[in-house]
């Protein structure tokens, strides 16, 4: 009984654990970075898209105002020219 003993480990066996542990700890790494680089992207993307928006958005206003600003100088000028009191100015 006492010469008999455990059969011994293959060789090599440890290394072959060693190194499946460290290709799963290395694809875990890879997935959360991949997944933080994905995130960031994606929150560049909607930023981007918010400030197109936003931009679009002050071009229309900017262009709507011109043509008011044009009118209002024209029908200003109208007035003085035909001697009507400016309703801006207020009557006195």
């Amino acid at each position: 009984m006492r010469g008999q003993s455990s059969p011994p480990a293959p060789p090599g066996s440890a290394l072959r654990t060693r190194l499946r542990i460290s290709a799963a700890v290395g694809l875990a790494i890879l997935g959360a970075r991949l997944y933080y680089t994905v995130n960031a992207v994606l929150g560049l993307y909607d930023a981007t898209l918010s400030i197109e928006r936003s931009t679009g958005l002050r071009q229309g206003v900017i262009g709507t105002e011109s043509p008011f600003r044009d009118a209002d100088e024209a029908l200003a000028r109208h007035v003085s020219i035909s001697g009507f009191a400016n309703p801006a100015e207020g009557t006195s």
